[in-house]
Protein backbone atom coordinates (compact mmCIF):
# COMPACT_ATOMS: atom_id res chain seq x y z
CA UNK A 1 0.00 0.00 0.00
CA UNK A 2 1.27 3.44 -0.85
CA UNK A 3 2.39 5.60 2.00
CA UNK A 4 0.34 8.62 1.02
CA UNK A 5 -2.70 6.84 -0.32
CA UNK A 6 -5.42 9.50 -0.01
CA UNK A 7 -8.20 6.98 0.56
CA UNK A 8 -6.35 5.65 3.61
CA UNK A 9 -6.09 9.15 5.05
CA UNK A 10 -9.82 9.68 4.56
CA UNK A 11 -10.59 6.32 6.17
CA UNK A 12 -8.47 7.29 9.19
CA UNK A 13 -10.34 10.59 9.53
CA UNK A 14 -13.63 8.71 9.36
CA UNK A 15 -12.53 6.21 12.01
CA UNK A 16 -11.28 8.93 14.36
CA UNK A 17 -14.60 10.73 14.05
CA UNK A 18 -16.48 7.46 14.53
CA UNK A 19 -14.85 6.51 17.82
CA UNK A 20 -14.74 9.98 19.40
CA UNK A 21 -18.21 11.09 18.28
CA UNK A 22 -19.66 7.85 19.68
CA UNK A 23 -17.73 8.54 22.87
CA UNK A 24 -19.34 11.98 23.16
CA UNK A 25 -22.84 10.66 22.37
CA UNK A 26 -22.61 7.96 25.05
CA UNK A 27 -21.07 10.32 27.60
CA UNK A 28 -23.88 12.85 27.05
CA UNK A 29 -26.47 10.08 27.38
CA UNK A 30 -25.12 9.33 30.86
CA UNK A 31 -24.98 12.88 32.20
CA UNK A 32 -26.72 12.94 35.55
CA UNK A 33 -25.80 9.33 36.30
CA UNK A 34 -22.80 7.93 38.10
CA UNK A 35 -20.26 7.12 35.41
CA UNK A 36 -16.70 8.25 34.71
CA UNK A 37 -15.34 9.62 31.46
CA UNK A 38 -12.05 7.69 31.68
CA UNK A 39 -13.29 4.20 30.62
CA UNK A 40 -14.88 5.72 27.50
CA UNK A 41 -11.67 7.59 26.65
CA UNK A 42 -9.58 4.45 27.17
CA UNK A 43 -11.90 2.57 24.80
CA UNK A 44 -11.31 5.15 22.05
CA UNK A 45 -7.55 5.16 22.63
CA UNK A 46 -7.46 1.36 22.41
CA UNK A 47 -9.08 1.56 19.00
CA UNK A 48 -6.65 4.30 17.91
CA UNK A 49 -3.71 2.15 19.01
CA UNK A 50 -5.03 -0.78 16.97
CA UNK A 51 -5.58 1.11 13.72
CA UNK A 52 -2.31 3.03 13.80
CA UNK A 53 -0.18 0.05 14.81
CA UNK A 54 0.78 -0.26 11.15
CA UNK A 55 3.02 2.76 11.57
CA UNK A 56 5.22 0.84 14.03
CA UNK A 57 5.45 -2.42 12.14
CA UNK A 58 6.33 -0.87 8.79
CA UNK A 59 9.87 -0.29 10.07
CA UNK A 60 10.35 -4.04 10.48
CA UNK A 61 12.07 -5.37 7.37
CA UNK A 62 9.84 -8.41 7.06
CA UNK A 63 7.51 -8.93 4.13
CA UNK A 64 4.47 -9.97 6.13
CA UNK A 65 4.35 -6.72 8.12
CA UNK A 66 3.67 -4.76 4.95
CA UNK A 67 0.05 -5.85 5.33
CA UNK A 68 -1.96 -3.57 7.61
CA UNK A 69 -4.20 -6.35 8.89
CA UNK A 70 -1.28 -8.52 9.93
CA UNK A 71 -0.08 -5.59 12.03
CA UNK A 72 -3.58 -5.25 13.46
CA UNK A 73 -3.65 -8.92 14.47
CA UNK A 74 -0.21 -8.75 16.10
CA UNK A 75 -1.29 -5.62 18.00
CA UNK A 76 -4.35 -7.47 19.29
CA UNK A 77 -2.04 -10.26 20.38
CA UNK A 78 0.11 -7.68 22.21
CA UNK A 79 -2.98 -6.44 24.09
CA UNK A 80 -3.93 -9.99 25.07
CA UNK A 81 -0.36 -10.68 26.22
CA UNK A 82 -0.39 -7.48 28.29
CA UNK A 83 -3.43 -8.87 30.13
CA UNK A 84 -1.42 -11.94 31.16
CA UNK A 85 1.52 -9.76 32.20
CA UNK A 86 -0.82 -7.79 34.45
CA UNK A 87 -2.34 -10.96 35.96
CA UNK A 88 0.87 -12.91 36.57
CA UNK A 89 3.40 -10.14 37.23
CA UNK A 90 1.23 -7.26 38.42
CA UNK A 91 2.63 -4.94 35.73
CA UNK A 92 -0.02 -2.87 33.93
CA UNK A 93 1.28 -1.50 30.62
CA UNK A 94 -2.12 -0.35 29.41
CA UNK A 95 -1.48 3.31 30.27
CA UNK A 96 1.71 3.23 28.21
CA UNK A 97 -0.39 1.99 25.28
CA UNK A 98 -3.00 4.73 25.89
CA UNK A 99 -0.24 7.36 25.89
CA UNK A 100 1.17 5.99 22.62
CA UNK A 101 -2.31 6.03 21.09
CA UNK A 102 -2.85 9.65 22.14
CA UNK A 103 0.47 10.58 20.53
CA UNK A 104 -0.51 8.64 17.38
CA UNK A 105 -3.80 10.47 16.84
CA UNK A 106 -2.23 13.89 17.55
CA UNK A 107 0.62 13.12 15.14
CA UNK A 108 -1.80 12.03 12.41
CA UNK A 109 -4.02 15.10 12.80
CA UNK A 110 -0.98 17.41 12.80
CA UNK A 111 0.41 15.90 9.57
CA UNK A 112 -2.90 15.79 7.76
CA UNK A 113 -4.69 18.81 9.20
CA UNK A 114 -4.75 20.71 5.90
CA UNK A 115 -6.60 17.84 4.23
CA UNK A 116 -9.57 18.64 6.48
CA UNK A 117 -10.12 21.84 4.49
CA UNK A 118 -10.38 19.80 1.27
CA UNK A 119 -12.98 17.40 2.66
CA UNK A 120 -15.19 19.70 4.74
CA UNK A 121 -18.37 18.15 3.36
CA UNK A 122 -17.02 14.66 4.07
CA UNK A 123 -16.36 15.60 7.68
CA UNK A 124 -20.02 16.48 8.02
CA UNK A 125 -21.03 13.05 6.67
CA UNK A 126 -18.51 11.35 8.97
CA UNK A 127 -20.02 13.16 11.93
CA UNK A 128 -23.64 12.34 11.04
CA UNK A 129 -22.88 8.71 10.23
CA UNK A 130 -21.09 8.31 13.57
CA UNK A 131 -24.16 9.53 15.45
CA UNK A 132 -26.33 7.22 13.36
CA UNK A 133 -24.13 4.14 14.04
CA UNK A 134 -24.33 4.67 17.78
CA UNK A 135 -28.11 5.17 17.60
CA UNK A 136 -28.56 2.08 15.41
CA UNK A 137 -26.70 -0.10 17.93
CA UNK A 138 -29.17 0.84 20.65
CA UNK A 139 -32.25 1.02 18.44
CA UNK A 140 -33.68 -2.45 19.13
CA UNK A 141 -33.61 -1.88 22.92
CA UNK A 142 -31.69 -5.11 23.60
CA UNK A 143 -28.89 -2.98 24.98
CA UNK A 144 -28.77 0.54 26.38
CA UNK A 145 -26.14 3.00 27.69
CA UNK A 146 -28.22 3.09 30.92
CA UNK A 147 -28.19 -0.70 31.28
CA UNK A 148 -27.39 -0.67 35.01
CA UNK A 149 -30.18 1.78 35.71
CA UNK A 150 -32.64 -0.30 33.68
CA UNK A 151 -31.77 -3.37 35.73
CA UNK A 152 -32.05 -1.52 39.05
CA UNK A 153 -35.40 0.10 38.21
CA UNK A 154 -36.91 -3.05 36.76
CA UNK A 155 -37.13 -1.52 33.30
CA UNK A 156 -36.73 -3.69 30.21
CA UNK A 157 -33.14 -5.01 30.33
CA UNK A 158 -33.14 -7.73 27.70
CA UNK A 159 -31.96 -11.17 28.80
CA UNK A 160 -29.79 -11.64 25.66
CA UNK A 161 -27.24 -9.02 26.65
CA UNK A 162 -27.20 -10.19 30.25
CA UNK A 163 -26.64 -13.73 28.96
CA UNK A 164 -23.76 -12.69 26.68
CA UNK A 165 -22.22 -10.52 29.40
CA UNK A 166 -22.35 -13.49 31.76
CA UNK A 167 -20.65 -15.75 29.21
CA UNK A 168 -17.85 -13.22 28.67
CA UNK A 169 -17.53 -12.67 32.41
CA UNK A 170 -17.13 -16.39 33.08
CA UNK A 171 -14.40 -16.62 30.43
CA UNK A 172 -12.68 -13.62 31.99
CA UNK A 173 -12.91 -14.90 35.59
CA UNK A 174 -12.82 -18.70 35.30
CA UNK A 175 -11.51 -19.30 31.78
CA UNK A 176 -14.63 -21.39 31.16
CA UNK A 177 -17.45 -20.92 28.63
CA UNK A 178 -20.46 -21.08 30.89
CA UNK A 179 -23.21 -18.82 32.20
CA UNK A 180 -22.26 -19.73 35.77
CA UNK A 181 -25.63 -21.27 36.60
CA UNK A 182 -25.36 -24.64 38.36
CA UNK A 183 -21.59 -24.43 38.37
CA UNK A 184 -19.25 -24.24 35.38
CA UNK A 185 -21.36 -26.32 33.02
CA UNK A 186 -20.07 -25.81 29.47
CA UNK A 187 -22.36 -24.22 26.91
CA UNK A 188 -22.02 -25.24 23.26
CA UNK A 189 -22.15 -21.96 21.38
CA UNK A 190 -20.07 -19.78 19.08
CA UNK A 191 -17.88 -18.20 21.71
CA UNK A 192 -15.08 -16.19 20.08
CA UNK A 193 -16.88 -12.83 20.41
CA UNK A 194 -17.30 -13.50 24.13
CA UNK A 195 -13.62 -14.34 24.48
CA UNK A 196 -12.71 -11.23 22.48
CA UNK A 197 -14.85 -8.96 24.65
CA UNK A 198 -13.54 -10.63 27.81
CA UNK A 199 -9.96 -9.84 26.81
CA UNK A 200 -10.75 -6.23 25.94
CA UNK A 201 -12.66 -5.71 29.19
CA UNK A 202 -9.67 -7.05 31.10
CA UNK A 203 -7.39 -4.65 29.26
CA UNK A 204 -9.68 -1.68 29.97
CA UNK A 205 -10.22 -2.84 33.58
CA UNK A 206 -14.02 -2.80 33.32
CA UNK A 207 -16.67 -5.50 33.56
CA UNK A 208 -18.17 -7.24 30.55
CA UNK A 209 -21.61 -5.62 30.89
CA UNK A 210 -19.92 -2.22 30.52
CA UNK A 211 -18.23 -3.51 27.38
CA UNK A 212 -21.54 -4.48 25.82
CA UNK A 213 -23.53 -1.45 27.00
CA UNK A 214 -21.20 1.57 26.65
CA UNK A 215 -17.79 0.63 25.18
CA UNK A 216 -18.96 -1.44 22.24
CA UNK A 217 -19.98 1.50 19.95
CA UNK A 218 -16.68 3.21 20.77
CA UNK A 219 -14.37 0.26 20.15
CA UNK A 220 -16.00 -2.71 18.39
CA UNK A 221 -18.23 -0.94 15.85
CA UNK A 222 -15.26 1.15 14.64
CA UNK A 223 -13.24 -2.08 14.26
CA UNK A 224 -15.97 -3.41 11.94
CA UNK A 225 -15.78 -0.36 9.68
CA UNK A 226 -11.99 -0.32 9.91
CA UNK A 227 -11.73 -3.85 8.54
CA UNK A 228 -14.38 -3.27 5.87
CA UNK A 229 -13.11 0.02 4.46
CA UNK A 230 -9.46 -0.99 4.52
CA UNK A 231 -10.38 -4.17 2.69
CA UNK A 232 -11.99 -1.94 0.06
CA UNK A 233 -9.00 0.41 0.03
CA UNK A 234 -6.48 -2.40 -0.48
CA UNK A 235 -8.47 -3.85 -3.37
CA UNK A 236 -9.00 -0.43 -4.95
CA UNK A 237 -5.22 -0.01 -4.89
CA UNK A 238 -4.67 -3.48 -6.37
CA UNK A 239 -7.15 -2.70 -9.17
CA UNK A 240 -5.48 0.70 -9.79
CA UNK A 241 -8.69 2.61 -9.16
CA UNK A 242 -7.23 5.22 -6.82
CA UNK A 243 -7.66 7.97 -9.41
CA UNK A 244 -11.38 7.23 -9.66
CA UNK A 245 -11.65 7.48 -5.90
CA UNK A 246 -9.73 10.77 -5.76
CA UNK A 247 -12.04 12.27 -8.37
CA UNK A 248 -15.22 10.85 -6.82
CA UNK A 249 -14.52 10.57 -3.11
CA UNK A 250 -17.80 12.24 -2.13
CA UNK A 251 -19.76 9.74 -4.23
CA UNK A 252 -17.79 6.86 -2.68
CA UNK A 253 -18.62 7.83 0.90
CA UNK A 254 -22.23 8.84 0.30
CA UNK A 255 -22.83 5.58 -1.55
CA UNK A 256 -21.14 3.63 1.27
CA UNK A 257 -23.20 5.30 3.97
CA UNK A 258 -26.43 4.76 2.06
CA UNK A 259 -25.61 1.05 1.83
CA UNK A 260 -25.08 0.71 5.57
CA UNK A 261 -27.81 3.09 6.72
CA UNK A 262 -30.42 1.54 4.38
CA UNK A 263 -32.86 4.49 4.18
CA UNK A 264 -35.80 2.19 3.47
CA UNK A 265 -38.79 1.00 5.50
CA UNK A 266 -37.37 -1.69 7.77
CA UNK A 267 -40.13 -4.18 6.93
CA UNK A 268 -38.89 -4.19 3.33
CA UNK A 269 -35.71 -5.96 4.38
CA UNK A 270 -34.80 -9.26 5.99
CA UNK A 271 -31.66 -7.77 7.46
CA UNK A 272 -31.11 -4.15 8.39
CA UNK A 273 -28.79 -3.39 11.32
CA UNK A 274 -27.92 -6.90 12.49
CA UNK A 275 -24.30 -6.27 11.60
CA UNK A 276 -24.27 -3.70 14.44
CA UNK A 277 -26.73 -5.20 16.91
CA UNK A 278 -25.42 -8.78 16.99
CA UNK A 279 -22.01 -8.69 18.65
CA UNK A 280 -21.00 -12.17 17.49
CA UNK A 281 -22.09 -11.38 13.92
CA UNK A 282 -20.30 -8.03 13.97
CA UNK A 283 -17.02 -9.43 15.27
CA UNK A 284 -17.25 -12.48 13.00
CA UNK A 285 -17.74 -10.28 9.93
CA UNK A 286 -14.81 -8.06 10.99
CA UNK A 287 -12.44 -11.02 11.05
CA UNK A 288 -13.98 -12.31 7.82
CA UNK A 289 -12.99 -9.07 6.09
CA UNK A 290 -9.46 -9.54 7.42
CA UNK A 291 -9.45 -13.12 6.14
CA UNK A 292 -10.58 -11.99 2.67
CA UNK A 293 -7.85 -9.36 2.52
CA UNK A 294 -5.09 -11.75 3.60
CA UNK A 295 -6.38 -14.44 1.24
CA UNK A 296 -6.13 -12.03 -1.68
CA UNK A 297 -2.63 -10.98 -0.61
CA UNK A 298 -1.59 -14.60 -0.22
CA UNK A 299 -2.95 -15.45 -3.67
CA UNK A 300 -1.08 -12.58 -5.30
CA UNK A 301 2.13 -13.52 -3.48
CA UNK A 302 2.28 -17.25 -4.16
CA UNK A 303 0.16 -18.05 -7.20
CA UNK A 304 3.21 -18.12 -9.45
CA UNK A 305 5.36 -20.03 -6.99
CA UNK A 306 5.82 -23.72 -6.41
CA UNK A 307 5.93 -25.13 -2.93
CA UNK A 308 9.74 -25.18 -2.57
CA UNK A 309 9.95 -21.52 -3.51
CA UNK A 310 7.60 -20.24 -0.82
CA UNK A 311 9.17 -17.78 1.60
CA UNK A 312 8.97 -17.70 5.38
CA UNK A 313 6.40 -14.89 5.10
CA UNK A 314 4.24 -17.13 2.90
CA UNK A 315 4.24 -19.89 5.52
CA UNK A 316 3.37 -17.38 8.26
CA UNK A 317 0.58 -16.12 6.02
CA UNK A 318 -0.66 -19.68 5.73
CA UNK A 319 -0.74 -20.15 9.50
CA UNK A 320 -2.55 -16.84 9.99
CA UNK A 321 -5.12 -17.73 7.32
CA UNK A 322 -5.92 -21.04 9.00
CA UNK A 323 -6.09 -19.34 12.39
CA UNK A 324 -8.50 -16.73 11.00
CA UNK A 325 -10.65 -19.48 9.49
CA UNK A 326 -10.83 -21.07 12.94
CA UNK A 327 -11.66 -17.71 14.56
CA UNK A 328 -14.54 -16.83 12.25
CA UNK A 329 -15.83 -20.41 12.50
CA UNK A 330 -16.24 -20.11 16.26
CA UNK A 331 -17.51 -16.52 15.97
CA UNK A 332 -20.56 -17.53 13.93
CA UNK A 333 -21.14 -21.01 12.57
CA UNK A 334 -22.70 -19.55 9.43
CA UNK A 335 -19.36 -17.88 8.68
CA UNK A 336 -17.62 -21.27 8.80
CA UNK A 337 -19.98 -22.50 6.10
CA UNK A 338 -19.56 -19.31 4.05
CA UNK A 339 -15.75 -19.35 4.22
CA UNK A 340 -15.51 -23.06 3.43
CA UNK A 341 -17.86 -22.96 0.44
CA UNK A 342 -16.28 -19.76 -0.89
CA UNK A 343 -12.85 -21.36 -0.82
CA UNK A 344 -14.19 -24.43 -2.64
CA UNK A 345 -15.66 -22.20 -5.37
CA UNK A 346 -12.38 -20.38 -6.04
CA UNK A 347 -10.41 -23.61 -5.57
CA UNK A 348 -12.31 -25.09 -8.52
CA UNK A 349 -12.89 -21.95 -10.57
CA UNK A 350 -9.27 -20.73 -10.50
CA UNK A 351 -7.85 -24.28 -10.66
CA UNK A 352 -6.01 -23.84 -7.40
CA UNK A 353 -5.78 -27.63 -7.11
CA UNK A 354 -2.78 -27.35 -9.43
CA UNK A 355 -0.83 -25.88 -6.52
CA UNK A 356 0.27 -28.02 -3.61
CA UNK A 357 -0.16 -25.22 -1.10
CA UNK A 358 -3.87 -24.86 -1.87
CA UNK A 359 -4.43 -28.59 -1.51
CA UNK A 360 -2.83 -28.32 1.92
CA UNK A 361 -5.17 -25.43 2.76
CA UNK A 362 -8.23 -27.39 1.62
CA UNK A 363 -7.25 -30.40 3.71
CA UNK A 364 -6.56 -28.16 6.71
CA UNK A 365 -9.91 -26.35 6.62
CA UNK A 366 -11.74 -29.68 6.19
CA UNK A 367 -10.06 -30.98 9.36
CA UNK A 368 -10.79 -27.73 11.25
CA UNK A 369 -14.42 -27.78 10.11
CA UNK A 370 -14.96 -31.39 11.17
CA UNK A 371 -13.39 -30.78 14.58
CA UNK A 372 -15.59 -27.72 15.18
CA UNK A 373 -18.68 -29.55 13.99
CA UNK A 374 -18.27 -32.63 16.17
CA UNK A 375 -17.10 -30.71 19.24
CA UNK A 376 -19.42 -27.68 19.15
CA UNK A 377 -21.94 -27.39 16.30
CA UNK A 378 -23.54 -30.82 16.72
CA UNK A 379 -24.46 -30.08 20.34
CA UNK A 380 -25.48 -26.56 19.37
CA UNK A 381 -27.96 -27.96 16.85
CA UNK A 382 -29.49 -30.18 19.51
CA UNK A 383 -30.11 -27.31 21.91
CA UNK A 384 -30.63 -24.20 19.75
CA UNK A 385 -33.06 -25.28 17.05
CA UNK A 386 -34.91 -21.97 17.25
CA UNK A 387 -32.00 -20.30 15.52
CA UNK A 388 -33.30 -21.70 12.27
CA UNK A 389 -32.25 -25.29 11.77
CA UNK A 390 -35.79 -26.60 11.82
CA UNK A 391 -37.17 -24.10 9.28
CA UNK A 392 -38.29 -25.60 5.97
CA UNK A 393 -36.77 -24.34 2.72
CA UNK A 394 -40.11 -23.06 1.45
CA UNK A 395 -40.87 -21.02 4.57
CA UNK A 396 -37.28 -19.76 4.60
CA UNK A 397 -37.64 -18.43 1.07
CA UNK A 398 -40.90 -16.54 1.54
CA UNK A 399 -41.80 -16.21 5.22
CA UNK A 400 -39.06 -17.02 7.71
CA UNK A 401 -40.29 -16.01 11.20
CA UNK A 402 -36.73 -15.75 12.53
CA UNK A 403 -34.90 -13.72 9.94
CA UNK A 404 -37.38 -12.69 7.26
CA UNK A 405 -37.81 -13.93 3.68
CA UNK A 406 -34.62 -15.07 2.01
CA UNK A 407 -35.31 -13.32 -1.30
CA UNK A 408 -34.97 -9.91 0.38
CA UNK A 409 -31.29 -10.63 1.08
CA UNK A 410 -30.71 -10.65 -2.67
CA UNK A 411 -31.61 -7.01 -3.40
CA UNK A 412 -27.98 -5.65 -3.42
CA UNK A 413 -26.82 -8.61 -5.55
CA UNK A 414 -29.56 -8.13 -8.15
CA UNK A 415 -28.80 -4.40 -8.26
CA UNK A 416 -25.11 -5.00 -8.96
CA UNK A 417 -25.75 -7.84 -11.41
CA UNK A 418 -28.20 -5.68 -13.37
CA UNK A 419 -25.68 -2.86 -13.73
CA UNK A 420 -22.81 -5.19 -14.67
CA UNK A 421 -24.97 -7.05 -17.17
CA UNK A 422 -25.90 -3.81 -18.93
CA UNK A 423 -22.32 -2.53 -19.01
CA UNK A 424 -20.92 -5.84 -20.28
CA UNK A 425 -23.89 -6.27 -22.62
CA UNK A 426 -24.64 -9.72 -21.28
CA UNK A 427 -27.80 -9.98 -23.35
CA UNK A 428 -27.22 -13.33 -24.99
CA UNK A 429 -25.81 -16.74 -24.10
CA UNK A 430 -22.79 -16.37 -26.41
CA UNK A 431 -21.60 -13.15 -24.75
CA UNK A 432 -22.24 -14.60 -21.31
CA UNK A 433 -20.22 -17.75 -22.03
CA UNK A 434 -17.37 -15.69 -23.49
CA UNK A 435 -17.11 -13.57 -20.32
CA UNK A 436 -17.34 -16.61 -18.06
CA UNK A 437 -14.58 -18.38 -20.01
CA UNK A 438 -12.31 -15.36 -19.72
CA UNK A 439 -13.17 -14.80 -16.03
CA UNK A 440 -14.40 -11.28 -16.78
CA UNK A 441 -17.38 -11.58 -14.48
CA UNK A 442 -15.95 -13.66 -11.67
CA UNK A 443 -17.58 -11.35 -9.14
CA UNK A 444 -21.05 -12.03 -10.59
CA UNK A 445 -20.37 -15.77 -10.66
CA UNK A 446 -19.40 -15.70 -7.01
CA UNK A 447 -22.45 -13.68 -5.97
CA UNK A 448 -24.76 -16.10 -7.79
CA UNK A 449 -23.05 -19.05 -6.15
CA UNK A 450 -23.55 -17.38 -2.77
CA UNK A 451 -27.28 -17.01 -3.46
CA UNK A 452 -27.66 -20.79 -3.73
CA UNK A 453 -25.15 -22.09 -1.18
CA UNK A 454 -26.28 -19.70 1.57
CA UNK A 455 -29.88 -20.66 0.93
CA UNK A 456 -29.04 -24.32 1.59
CA UNK A 457 -27.78 -23.62 5.12
CA UNK A 458 -30.91 -23.02 7.27
CA UNK A 459 -29.49 -20.69 9.87
CA UNK A 460 -30.81 -17.24 10.62
CA UNK A 461 -27.50 -15.37 10.23
CA UNK A 462 -26.46 -17.05 6.98
CA UNK A 463 -28.41 -15.28 4.25
CA UNK A 464 -27.24 -11.79 5.17
CA UNK A 465 -23.54 -12.54 4.68
CA UNK A 466 -23.89 -12.04 0.94
CA UNK A 467 -25.08 -8.47 1.56
CA UNK A 468 -21.71 -7.33 2.93
CA UNK A 469 -19.76 -9.27 0.32
CA UNK A 470 -21.85 -7.53 -2.33
CA UNK A 471 -21.21 -4.15 -0.64
CA UNK A 472 -17.49 -4.83 -0.84
CA UNK A 473 -17.69 -5.85 -4.52
CA UNK A 474 -19.79 -2.80 -5.38
CA UNK A 475 -17.42 -0.36 -3.69
CA UNK A 476 -14.28 -1.68 -5.36
CA UNK A 477 -16.14 -1.53 -8.68
CA UNK A 478 -17.86 1.77 -8.00
CA UNK A 479 -16.66 3.14 -11.33
CA UNK A 480 -19.14 0.78 -13.04
CA UNK A 481 -22.03 2.00 -10.92
CA UNK A 482 -20.99 5.63 -11.41
CA UNK A 483 -20.83 5.13 -15.18
CA UNK A 484 -24.27 3.52 -15.16
CA UNK A 485 -25.95 6.12 -12.96
CA UNK A 486 -24.46 9.20 -14.59
CA UNK A 487 -23.87 7.86 -18.10
CA UNK A 488 -20.16 8.74 -18.01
Amino acid sequence: MKKNNIIDIHINFFLIFLTFVNLIVIYISRIGFNYEFLPLFKGSLTFIFLIFSYEFFKFIKFEIFKNRFVCFLFTLLLIFISNNIKIFFGIDISYLIFFIALFQVIYFLKNNFLILFDIKILILFFFLFSIWSCSAYYSNHFIHPLMYEKIITGSWAHRDELFHSALSGMIKTYDNFSNGINGLQEIHYHYFSHYFIAQLSEFLNINTLEMYSVIYPILLIPIFFYTFFYLCSNCITILNKNIFYEDNKLFFWIFSFVLFILPLPMYWLSENYQYLRSQSYNIGLSFTFILINLTISFYLNVINKNMPKLTLSDYIYLVILLLLFFIISISKFSLLYFAFMSFVFFYLRLKLFEYIIYNIILLSIIIISLLIYYNIIYNFQLNWGAHGFEISYISRLFNNPYSGPYYKYLIPTFFYVLITSILFKLYDIKTLIYNIKNKNILDIEFLFILIFILYLFPYSFTGGIQIYICYFIMLINLDKIYKFLFNK
